[in-house]
């Protein structure tokens, strides 16, 4: 890729320490695996990028700027994350983290609306394969929110650490709120005329 054709990459992991994921991306870049523009949102992690623009954690417009900036989304599956950066059409990398991740992104990889990264050594790759995919427009109120509510049930999350179960409670329970709410406002919009 030419490097005057550089794609902007926004990495955010929230509040958590996601130190892995910042220190692969910061390490990639280093070595010239990644090629952009890449910010990363470091969150409450200890690693303190060297090849990369960095932030702890923001208010949430200057998240916001980020996530407009950016042409690429590089995420853990946080709820917010993924509707802010699917409302804005962004191209988003979804990377598996912890145990539940794989199964919060299924019903948004199954759907063509995000690409899913299991090995963080593959990260240039999938980077590579969204600036180009081409990915289903998400429309939350046609989501389907059966795959959340039967993994917010599962036992499955019993046998996670007890932080790691308050994590994926609020995570689950915030994706249905915010889906929630942005087919309330899609369906305002069609009531009242917009």
């Amino acid at each position: 890729m030419s490097r005057l054709n550089r794609t902007k990459i926004f990495v955010t992991v929230g509040t958590c320490e996601m130190d892995m994921l910042v220190k692969s991306v910061d390490t990639q870049v280093g070595d010239g695996k990644i090629f952009g523009d890449v910010v990363v949102q470091t969150g409450n992690g200890s690693y303190i990028p060297k090849n990369i623009r960095h932030y702890t954690i923001a208010n949430h417009m200057t998240h916001m700027r980020g996530m407009e900036w950016a042409d690429v989304v590089i995420c853990t599956g946080g709820a917010a994350t993924l509707v802010e950066a699917l409302s804005r059409e962004k191209s988003v990398v979804i990377v598996w983290m912890r145990p539940w991740s794989k199964e919060l992104a299924k019903p948004w990889v199954e759907g063509n609306h995000v690409l899913y990264c299991e090995n963080l050594a593959d990260l240039p790759v999938m980077i590579d394969r969204a600036r180009t995919h081409k990915f289903n427009r998400w429309i939350p109120d046609q989501f389907d929110i059966a795959p959340i509510m039967t993994l917010l049930e599962s036992t499955s999350v019993d046998s996670l650490h007890p932080v790691e179960r308050t994590c994926v409670v609020i995570s689950l329970s915030c994706t249905i709120i915010l889906l929630l709410i942005a087919a309330t406002i899609i369906l305002s919009g069609v009531f009242l005329g917009g």
